[in-house]
C-alpha cells in the first residue's frame, strides 16, 4: 500500500504503478507481476544456463521524495546486498529485451516498444554505474534520478567483461524509444585524484565496450531512427516544463551533473558531433547552455566545435543558446591532459552551486 500526503491519492502497488506511469489496468498488473516474479516459470528453467537472470533483488522502502513539482513517492531500493553480489560467468546470457513481434517496423526507421524501458527498468539488475551513483549521492537522491532517465542493466555480457552493461534509452519528446545504447562500465580509482572513486567505461584496445539494442536483437536487419537527446523525454514534464536545459556529451555526466545542479534539465548528445541543428528543433523556447567535454591536448576542441553550432541554433534557430566556459577557466592541467568531462570536474572538486551561474539563464 502507498499513501501521498501531498495530493492524497493512495492504493495498492498495482494503482500506484498505474497511476505513476499512466499505464493500463492490464498493463500495471503485468509489470507488477514482473517485479514479483509471477508467471516467469520459463524464466527460472533458462536461468539454468543464465545464472545472472536471477540476482537477489533490492530491498525496497517507500519514502516520500521532495521534487520541484511537489511531495512524491518513490521506491527507494537498498542495494546493500544484491549489488555486492559476484557477477557469474555465463556462456548463454541473453539480451533481456523484447521479441521481434515486440518492434514496430516502419518503411524507413525500426522503433522500439514504448513500454520496452518501463519493463527493463523493473527489472532492476545491477551495475556498476547505478552502483555507483546509489554509493556516491545517497539511496534517496539517486532513486530519484534513475527513476527519471529509466535506468537498468542489462543480462547482456560483453566477451571477457563478466559485470552488467548499463542501458542508455533514447526517448524523443513524443515518447518514442528510438535507441537503447548498451555500454560497459566499471568501478576504479580516480585518475584525478586516487584518493577518490570513479566510474569510467570499459574499453579494450582503445575502444569502448559498446553496442545497441537494435543490433542485439536484429543483428543487420533494421534501419536506425534519428537520433533524439538522451533526457529528451522529460522535456514534456511538469517539473520540468520550465527548466533551463543543460546539454553535455555523455549520457554519464547528463546524471551526475544532475545531482549538482538540480535547477537545469539534464540531456546528453551521445558524443561531440551529436549536437545538430535537427535534434536541437525540440529545444525551441527554453534557454540552453552547453557544456562541452575538455579536448585533450593537440586534438579536436570540443569548445570550439559547440560554440561554432551555438551560433547557427541561434541563427537558424532563434535558439537562446550560450557555450559554458566552466572547463575552459577552471580546469588543471591534468584535467587538460586527461580530456576531462564535466561529470569529472564536478566529483573532484565536488563543487557547490555557484551564485555567478544565475547569470546565465
Amino acid at each position: 500500500m502507498y499513501k501521498c500526503f501531498a495530493c492524497g491519492h493512495g492504493g495498492d502497488a498495482i494503482h500506484f504503478v498505474q497511476h505513476y506511469h499512466k499505464l493500463s489496468f492490464q498493463e500495471a498488473v503485468a509489470v507488477v507481476a514482473d517485479i514479483g516474479g509471477i508467471g516467469r516459470e520459463n524464466e527460472v528453467l533458462s536461468s539454468i544456463h543464465q545464472p545472472n537472470r536471477l540476482l537477489s533483488r533490492p530491498n525496497s522502502t517507500r519514502v516520500a521524495v521532495h521534487t520541484p513539482s511537489g511531495t512524491d513517492t518513490k521506491m527507494i531500493q537498498s542495494w546493500t546486498d544484491s549489488y555486492k553480489l559476484p557477477f557469474q560467468q555465463s556462456s548463454r546470457i541473453l539480451f533481456d529485451g523484447p521479441r521481434q513481434q515486440e518492434v514496430s517496423q516502419t518503411e524507413k526507421t525500426t522503433l522500439l516498444d514504448q513500454k520496452l524501458p518501463l519493463r527493463t527498468y523493473a527489472r532492476h539488475i545491477p551495475n556498476p554505474l547505478m552502483g555507483f551513483l546509489y554509493t556516491y549521492f545517497g539511496e534517496s537522491r539517486a532513486g530519484v534520478v534513475i527513476d527519471r532517465y529509466l535506468l537498468s542493466g542489462s543480462t547482456y555480457r560483453f566477451r571477457g567483461f563478466d559485470q552488467s552493461p548499463i542501458i542508455f534509452w533514447y526517448i524523443a519528446h513524443n515518447q518514442q524509444v528510438r535507441r537503447g545504447k548498451v555500454m560497459a562500465y566499471r568501478q576504479c580509482p580516480n585518475v584525478l585524484d586516487t584518493s577518490l572513486d570513479d566510474i569510467k567505461r570499459v574499453k579494450v584496445n582503445g575502444r569502448g565496450l559498446v553496442t545497441s539494442v537494435h543490433k542485439l536483437l536484429y543483428k543487420e536487419n533494421y534501419a536506425l531512427p534519428a537520433e533524439p537527446f538522451f533526457g529528451e523525454h522529460l522535456l514534456n514534464r511538469e517539473w520540468a516544463a520550465t527548466l533551463p536545459v543543460a546539454v553535455v556529451e555523455s549520457e554519464k555526466s547528463a546524471l551526475i551533473a544532475s545531482f549538482f545542479f538540480p535547477q537545469y534539465l539534464w540531456l546528453a548528445t551521445g558524443s561531440l558531433g551529436g549536437l545538430t541543428l535537427e535534434k536541437a528543433k525540440v529545444l525551441q523556447g527554453r534557454k540552453v547552455i552547453l557544456f562541452p567535454d575538455l579536448g585533450k591536448t593537440g586534438g579536436l576542441q570540443p569548445y570550439e566545435k559547440w560554440s561554432e553550432v551555438a551560433f547557427y541554433l541561434r541563427k537558424r534557430l532563434k535558439l537562446e543558446v550560450r557555450v559554458d566556459r566552466i572547463l575552459e577557466d577552471n580546469a588543471s592541467h591534468l584535467m587538460r591532459e586527461k580530456g576531462a568531462d564535466l561529470a569529472d570536474f564536478l566529483i573532484v572538486e565536488n563543487l557547490q552551486y555557484p551564485v555567478w551561474w544565475d547569470d546565465l539563464v
